[in-house]
């Protein structure tokens, strides 16, 4: 029963073995396309408080936020 388990095990391995080669194959055929990198910096995220500046809700409290 124990030769079996291991025999059986071995299958396995094999299997497993067999497709992570085809998956090596299929990545190593997708072609590589680089995309040109920006020639400005990205700009730096807005905080909160900008945001709400732009969205025109600086007047009303944020929805969920309790007013002091």
């Amino acid at each position: 029963e124990t030769i079996a388990a291991v025999a059986r095990g071995r299958e396995y391995l094999q299997l497993c073995q067999d497709k992570l080669e085809e998956a090596r194959r299929k990545i190593e055929s997708v072609p590589v396309t680089q995309e040109p990198l920006p020639e400005q910096d990205a700009p730096h995220p807005a905080s909160v408080a900008e945001l709400r500046e732009q969205a025109g809700g600086a007047s009303r409290p944020p929805q969920g936020e309790i007013p002091f």
